[in-house]
């Protein structure tokens, strides 16, 4: 496993570094918990310096693919795209054209997945979803913002899909749109439309009407559109087309 002499001048050495780690654990089936060589050793063998090595692994450390153990070494984490998620919500906050983008992949998943769902919805499952939808309504004729419910609506949709993907890129929706600067995206302007909508999806959850339950969260993520287009935004090419619906 050694370096191409070439390698070693360049600035960019740690990256080269980074990617030979990486197959280091794919050639040697290394699954997560599992112990990687000594600092010292991977030095030897990659033919680079301890520094470089250490800024290759504080890297893969900030990717959640290694970690340290104090006095233990460096081991493979355990797979997770929580910190790659993490760092795409930050950046979103600074990029409000790719939050159309993300609604856009939202979207696909979102009612993609309702087939999945329709008429599987345990007893406990359909008690939430309709006490979200009730306590949305309540709100939403108080005047009160139900982002929450909302929220939550569609996070327990995604649950009930068992799809853990789909539910991490919501999440990663919800953070960037209750966080962002401009609140025109983050206040719901039409909240009785918006539980009116969640009705309908559950409705025909319910009935076991997927392919309506898909005509009705395409039309729940075209008011959401119209937000994002008042916003000044540009919203995709136009709505989800569900094979029947013409």
């Amino acid at each position: 496993m050694s370096l191409d002499p070439g390698l070693a001048a360049s600035p960019l050495l740690y990256r080269s570094v980074q990617d030979r780690i990486k197959r280091y654990i794919v050639e040697h089936d290394l699954e997560g918990g599992d112990a990687l060589p000594p600092e010292t050793q991977l030095t030897r063998d990659l033919g680079v310096s301890r520094s470089s090595v250490r800024e290759a692994v504080k890297a893969l450390e900030s990717l959640g693919i290694l970690e340290t153990r104090p006095g233990k070494g460096l081991y493979v984490r355990p797979f997770s795209l929580d910190p790659i998620l993490d760092n795409l919500a930050y950046s979103l906050l600074f990029d409000r054209d790719s939050i159309v983008e993300l609604l856009d992949v939202r979207e696909q998943l979102e009612v993609g997945l309702l087939p999945r769902i329709a008429g599987r919805l345990t007893p406990a499952q359909l008690e939430l979803l309709h006490g979200l939808v009730r306590r949305q309504r309540e709100k939403a004729e108080r005047g009160e913002s139900p982002l929450e419910e909302d929220r939550f609506f569609h996070r327990t949709l995604m649950e009930a899909a068992g799809n853990r993907l789909a539910l991490k890129l919501l999440d990663v929706f919800w953070v960037v749109l209750l966080r962002t600067r401009d609140r025109r995206l983050a206040v719901d302007d039409a909240p009785q439309r918006s539980w009116r909508n969640h009705e309908q999806i559950l409705a025909a959850l319910e009935r076991g009407d997927a392919a309506g339950a898909q005509r009705a969260m395409a039309a729940h993520f075209t008011d959401i559109e119209d937000r994002i287009r008042r916003a000044g935004l540009r919203p995709h090419a136009g709505p989800t087309q569900i094979a029947g619906s013409g």
